[in-house]
């Protein structure tokens, strides 16, 4: 792996790498050296948003992943889907994400090692921002293994979906209203 590669993964990439213990959390720069370092008790989220072919391959090289797995995160599934390898398991959750006019389904793409954890997004997903925003003061993280942590991820991209839906309704319920006190002439134009 050329060093203009490995720059670019530790700087464009990660769009955020986090070292949970039981006692605390903290952001990582140098993900790989913590990576290299992980003891049990402890959990590394690293959340990609984006990557390119090349610092895809600099991730499936640093995490040794096989061929199966390295081309579910190159060519995520565009549906809910579950893969492993024996060693690590492979989940695309699917979250609703983008503007109100125009949701979107996003897959997310999880990544679960014995005691780390890759995300991995084309676009932005909000709810997956707010979670990272809460991580970041530590809690209850700490305590998680991997399974548990893409399980907690799972719950907020059930919440992308509730809001959707949340606001599915007040704009039908303002359409209703708004239906409801015209005319009926208005609404249904014999010519």
């Amino acid at each position: 792996m050329g060093r203009d590669t490995r720059e670019a993964l530790e700087t464009r990439v990660v769009l955020s790498a986090y070292l949970f213990d039981a006692e605390q959390s903290e952001r990582v720069m140098d993900w790989r050296s913590a990576f290299e370092g992980l003891g049990s008790g402890q959990l590394l989220w690293l959340a990609l948003r984006d990557p390119s072919e090349d610092e895809e391959d600099a991730l499936v090289d640093a995490l040794g992943l096989g061929h199966d797995l390295a081309r579910r995160l190159r060519d995520s599934p565009e549906r809910a889907s579950v893969a492993d390898d024996g060693e690590r398991l492979y989940v695309t959750l699917v979250a609703v994400a983008g503007d109100e006019d125009a949701p979107a389904f996003v897959p997310i793409d999880c990544l679960l090692g014995p005691n780390w954890v890759v995300t991995a997004h084309r676009e932005e997903v909000e709810v997956l921002e707010e979670f990272l925003e809460r991580v970041e003061g530590g809690g209850q993280v700490g305590g998680f293994d991997a399974p548990s942590f893409v399980a907690a991820i799972c719950e907020w991209v059930i919440a992308s979906y509730l809001r959707a839906f949340e606001e599915v309704r007040v704009s039908w319920r303002s359409l209703t209203r708004r239906s409801c006190r015209k005319p009926r002439a208005e609404m249904f134009p014999t010519s």
